[in-house]
């Protein structure tokens, strides 16, 4: 394919909406095209912008897209200015490359199926759990709230941890971060334990909902709902009772 062609291709995959698929097939076919594009920038150094384009608005990943960027970089041109900017602004997890999530691997989560973490870990080769130290263990890549509030993505951090030190609340008594929003910590009509369990031993999920006309996680039958899934095409959230097994569902807002 010509240049001009891989561009079509690259902004079909963004129009198509690529970075929300649920289907892990075509997700990966579109991984193995930005393998492409990759190969071809080592001989084609104009290659390096559409590289740059992918990592930002499929994978969703601006350190990659900033390293691909410099090598085409004009500090004269203001638009390339303000776009190197953009990416040392931007803060968000990435889309992880379906052949490397480790989902089986995960322990289970209280208040998240493993369905919704599947682009939280990533298991690279000789990884190692910055908290308690164990080996080829899958890292988290998600979100955290600092004790400021800020909500900070360990993606592109050294210090990462394990998913074994989230479920038993090491990494955030060791980093001083709540994964899920501080906001639940002040629902007083809730048990300690329970409001523990999600805001320092669950996963990073509540900043999706925060588009949606609802409270900060739903709750039936004194307790808090389990996260399962995401319907990227309708943007709906599906929780279910842990009690009952009623099934809630939550939409953002138009």
């Amino acid at each position: 394919m010509s240049f001009q062609e891989d561009k079509n291709q690259l902004i079909e995959y963004i129009t198509q909406g690529m970075r929300y698929s649920e289907n892990e097939q075509e997700l990966e076919e579109f991984f193995e095209f930005l393998d492409r594009l990759e190969a071809k920038a080592l001989m084609e150094t104009q290659y390096y912008a559409l590289v740059a384009d992918a990592y930002a608005t499929v994978v969703h990943n601006p350190k990659k897209a900033k390293e691909a960027f410099l090598k085409v970089y004009d500090p004269k041109n203001k638009k390339d200015v303000k776009k190197l900017l953009d990416y040392d602004r931007w803060k968000g997890r990435p889309v992880v490359r379906p052949s490397k999530r480790v989902v089986k691997a995960l322990p289970q989560f209280k208040y998240a199926a493993a369905e919704v973490l599947k682009n939280k870990f990533i298991k690279p080769k000789g990884s190692v759990c910055s908290v308690c130290g164990k080996k080829s263990v899958p890292l988290y890549i998600g979100n955290a709230y600092t004790a400021s509030g800020e909500l900070t993505c360990f993606a592109d951090r050294s210090d990462q941890f394990c998913a074994a030190c989230i479920k038993d609340g090491a990494a955030a008594k060791a980093f001083d971060i709540r994964f899920n929003s501080p906001i639940l910590e002040e629902l007083t009509a809730y048990d300690a334990d329970q409001i523990n369990e999600l805001v320092y031993r669950t996963p990073e999920c509540s900043s999706a909902f925060e588009l949606c006309d609802e409270d900060v996680w739903p709750t039936c039958c004194g307790d808090f709902c389990r996260y399962v899934k995401y319907d990227s095409g309708e943007e709906r959230f599906y929780f279910q009772c842990t009690r009952c097994g009623r099934e809630i569902v939550w939409g953002r807002e138009d």
